[in-house]
């Protein structure tokens, strides 16, 4: 069975607002990852100023692993479409599935990636506040975690 990397929404939080302070670049658009980058991609354009895309995306279902299906296109589609510039923002790259497939779907706009918590190499974002090595990581947010 695999370790298991717990995540309070105190270290959540205050890992989004490292990410925030890195961030140094102008961005036309933010577009998160739905359902994992949907608060941290909130949190960064509110505090950067810029307008909000959501894209459903996940090669997920729990914490099984299946083919990258897309749920929903991009919301606000007119801000992702006429920017110049974007910022894809997840809370996590784990296997990189996701994140290559969106890469491949936005084609040649100009993109930079930024994740909270990176678990692999073969793509770097260019902004990330933790790189963890293994285990599943739990977020404060997941339901399961809760006790009933």
């Amino acid at each position: 069975m695999q370790s298991t990397v717990d995540i309070s929404w105190d270290k959540y939080l205050a890992d989004i607002q490292k990410l925030a302070k890195q961030i140094k670049s102008k961005y036309n658009c933010i577009l998160g990852i739905s359902r994992g980058g949907n608060i941290p991609a909130t949190i960064l354009a509110e505090a950067l100023n810029i307008p909000l895309c959501i894209i459903a995306i996940s090669s997920y279902k729990k914490t099984k692993k299946t083919e990258v299906k897309v749920y929903n296109g991009i919301s606000n589609s007119n801000a992702f479409f006429t920017s110049k510039k974007i910022l894809i923002v997840d809370d996590l790259i784990d296997t990189g599935d996701t994140m290559k497939y969106l890469l491949k779907v936005i084609g040649d706009k100009k993109v930079d990636i930024a994740v909270i918590y990176n678990k692999q190499k073969e793509i770097v974002p260019e902004y990330c506040v933790e790189n963890i090595k293994k285990g599943w990581i739990k977020f404060p947010y997941e339901v399961a975690k809760w006790k009933k």
